[in-house]
């Protein structure tokens, strides 16, 4: 009897992985996740430049632009004055390891430094 058990644990097990495999099977679409379901980018075509040899070279633009600060509207702080107590900013960020603890650090200083806003 005992030996009926073991294997029936095992198929009961075995059931199992096959149709959460299937599940998983079908709720997939074939299609890479990568796209996601949203539209392809905009592709600008980059014209080709000589280079001083007049070797023809493409470069590629940059995928950011650069705003003066000029340009940009202002940016007031007199609501930081008229503020009752100490502001309370919540930062999120993707670093790790070396680069988050190294914000660590400057965000700490920065509290410390001042205490109308707290990061």
């Amino acid at each position: 009897m005992h030996k009926q058990h073991q294997r029936w644990g095992w198929q009961v097990r075995a059931g199992v992985l096959v149709a959460g495999a299937l599940v998983a099977v079908a709720c997939s679409s074939g299609e890479s996740i990568l796209d996601a379901g949203l539209p392809p980018p905009d592709t600008v075509p980059v014209p080709p430049t000589a280079g001083p040899d007049g070797s023809v070279a493409t470069t590629i633009p940059a995928t950011t632009t650069t705003t003066p600060l000029a340009d940009l509207p202002p940016c007031p702080i007199e609501a930081l004055e008229e503020a009752s107590g100490t502001v309370e900013l919540t930062f999120w960020h993707g670093m790790n390891n070396e680069l988050e603890d190294a914000l660590t650090e400057l965000t700490n200083e920065y509290n410390a430094g001042q205490d109308k806003v707290r990061v």
